[in-house]
């Protein structure tokens, strides 16, 4: 049985400094705190400019993301803050145990707009001459779907999307998803969706929510 870690002596500070910094040890919400009412959910959009200035709102956020993937790293919580393209959408309760937000985030999803490239650079995405960042979508139009103009469209992708482990199949994410979707058509979003691993349970979880492979 190992006793000790092997890279650290115990209690080390810099060890559980970095684990702070870098938001890895997060902590869930413990069930006897919610109490999920459907009256009482509420949906906002966040730009991640503002996102910066709310530590406590974009803990809780990461802390779902963590929970919902093992892949997450802190990497992809500088992108969270410093993307252009990215939005942060949730779903809350008003919680007095949140004193600075005053949120509780029972589900979040991270959006990446995308498209509307100029008609040069999506031939020379076409034909495979170049291919931009932060463009997936509009790369599986115009390669596999060998289509073009679809580049050109305003697109709109859920990169990531979770929900409180402990309240997860009560319809969280489908009625974010329903939110993110009604704000895009508001928005003039062509085609709004997704990309994933086709798991069983992921596909049935996107088709009862209305999305189409």
């Amino acid at each position: 049985t190992l006793k000790r870690p092997v890279r650290w002596n115990d209690n080390d500070p810099i060890e559980s400094w970095s684990m702070r910094v870098m938001l890895l040890a997060p902590k869930l919400v413990p069930n006897a705190v919610i109490k999920l009412a459907e009256s009482a959910v509420e949906y906002e959009c966040i730009n991640p400019k503002k996102l910066a200035t709310m530590p406590e709102l974009y803990e809780q956020v990461f802390t779902l993301l963590i929970n919902a993937h093992y892949r997450t790293k802190p990497s992809d919580l500088w992108r969270l803050l410093d993307a252009p393209n990215l939005s942060v959408h949730i779903l809350y309760q008003r919680s007095s145990a949140h004193p600075f937000t005053g949120k509780l985030i029972l589900a979040t999803a991270i959006v990446s707009k995308e498209g509307n490239l100029p008609t040069e650079l999506s031939a020379s995405l076409y034909e495979g001459r170049h291919r931009p960042r932060g463009q997936l979508f509009a790369a599986n139009f115009a390669i596999h779907l060998n289509c073009e103009e679809g580049a050109t469209l305003n697109l709109s992708r859920i990169v990531r999307i979770a929900t409180l482990p402990l309240i997860q199949g009560q319809g969280l994410g489908t009625r974010l998803l329903k939110e993110i979707r009604e704000k895009a058509i508001i928005d003039g979003v062509d085609i709004f969706g997704s990309s994933f691993g086709a798991t069983h349970q992921l596909s049935r979880f996107w088709s009862q929510s209305g999305f189409k492979p």
